[in-house]
Formats: structure tokens, C-alpha cells, sequence
């Protein structure tokens, strides 16, 4: 227990930070695979080392539940009140945004982006999303308030399709280097008070977004110089040939 002189009081208190006191006397055998993922968090976290490496600490763990946020709640006490620095990964954006200060992006193994979450939305998020939701089922008014919006967004594109019955209604609108923000939910919160929309949003991209277009760019940029390598075979070759 690394030292700790009241052992069995801080093993009860990391059992109950993770959501497992009524388990405590249970075999890990016997654990799920979700109670197993919660346990190794809290040894992991137990030991009052420099550095903590957390892989994948909700991965198993079903994200509608309160455990989750359990142990959120749990490792953003160890930063806060411990010196240990603390580096997970994580397949959740989630997760990234709430316990992250900086977050480093892979692709194929290789390190292409790293910032604060705001940072990288802001640098490689390339839309705003809107989103609204019609006061009835009506599709007449779930298709003027289509035609209105892309009269005012020209470039906006609809993310709901035509088939969907929802009275949620998403669109991405391109960011442009001169936006202003205030003009944009201006105009609306203007569409919003025609047809009498009570919920609106209007949104940065996400960091999934952003993670997203960091990859395609990646992937464009490799395609790209496999290309290139490969012409310059050609040429090589072409030139062996005319030699001979």
C-alpha cells in the first residue's frame, strides 16, 4: 500500500471514489469487465508517484451511467491536489475536453497536433454547427425554416435528412476568416423568433471535428507524397531505360 500507515482507510476511500464500496469484499474474479476497468483506476491512482499513466480509464464503461463521472471527478481531484502529472488516452473526445489542460493528437502512430482543446478547435474546427428544433411535427414549417436558413447561411449545409422525423434540425456552417460571431447568432436568433423556435444553438466545431480534419488532412498530405515517390520511380527508371 506504499506506505500508508492507515492503508484500510484510503482503500476505502478509492473504493468509493470509483463506485465500488459494495464490492469491496467480492473476489476480482468475479468482477465485470467494467467493475475490473473502475478497480484499476483506483490502484492506479493510489500510489503517490510523479507521473500516472492512464489507458483508456472509462474504456468498458457505460457512459449514461454515474460511474463514469465518478471517476472523472476522481482523477480532476489528483490533479488538482497532487503533484503527479497525469497522461491518458483516450478514444473519447469527452473525456479528453474534461480532464485534458493539453491534448496531443495521433494519427498512425505519429504525433500531428498539440494544444489546449480551445486551441486546436479554433486552428483545425472548420464550421459552425446549428442546430433547432421546430415547435410541431408539421412538415411544412420544418421546411420553411429550411428554405430561411438557406437563404440566410448560403453556404450551410443540412446534416438531418430528408427521411428524418425529428423535430431536431442540424446544419454546419463553413467558418470564413472575417466571421463575426455575434452577427451569425444575431441572424439566428432572428429566423428563431419568425417561427417561434424555443431551443437554438449555435456552436464551435467540436473537438471531434477538428480531430477529424486533422486526420483527413493527414491522410490527403501522405496520399499525396506516396504520389510523388512513386512518379519519381517512374521517372527514374524511364531515364535507366533510355540510357541503356
Amino acid at each position: 500500500m506504499h506506505g500508508y500507515s492507515h492503508y484500510k482507510d484510503k482503500a476505502k476511500v478509492i473504493l468509493e471514489s470509483v463506485g465500488m464500496k459494495s464490492q469491496a469484499d467480492k473476489l476480482v474474479r468475479y468482477y465485470s469487465g467494467g467493475q475490473r476497468r473502475k478497480l484499476s483506476v483506483g490502484v492506479a491512482l493510489l500510489a503517490p508517484t510523479k507521473m500516472i499513466i492512464l489507458d483508456e480509464p472509462t474504456a468498458g464503461i457505460d457512459p449514461r451511467i454515474q460511474a463514469r463521472r465518478d471517476i472523472w471527478e476522481l482523477i480532476l481531484g489528483v490533479r488538482k491536489h497532487s503533484q503527479s502529472a497525469i497522461m491518458l488516452t483516450s478514444h473519447s473526445m469527452d473525456e479528453c475536453e474534461a480532464l485534458c489542460s493539453r491534448i496531443a493528437v495521433l494519427n498512425k502512430g505519429k504525433l500531428i497536433a498539440i494544444g489546449e482543446s480551445q486551441t486546436l478547435k479554433s486552428l483545425y474546427g472548420n464550421n459552425y454547427t446549428m442546430t433547432m428544433t421546430v415547435p410541431s411535427g408539421d412538415e411544412s414549417v420544418k421546411s420553411e425554416v429550411k428554405k430561411e436558413v438557406e437563404q440566410t447561411f448560403t453556404d450551410s449545409v443540412i446534416k438531418t435528412t430528408e427521411e428524418s422525423k425529428t423535430l431536431n434540425l442540424k446544419w454546419l456552417i463553413p467558418k470564413r476568416p472575417n466571421d463575426k460571431w455575434s452577427e451569425k447568432f444575431s441572424q439566428m436568433q432572428q429566423l428563431a423568433q419568425k417561427y417561434n423556435i424555443q431551443d437554438y444553438c449555435l456552436a464551435q466545431s467540436s473537438l471531434e471535428d477538428a480531430f477529424l480534419k486533422l486526420s483527413e488532412t493527414k491522410d490527403s498530405n501522405s496520399g499525396r507524397s506516396s504520389v510523388k515517390k512513386s512518379a519519381d520511380k517512374g521517372q527514374i527508371r524511364k531515364r535507366q531505360k533510355q540510357k541503356q
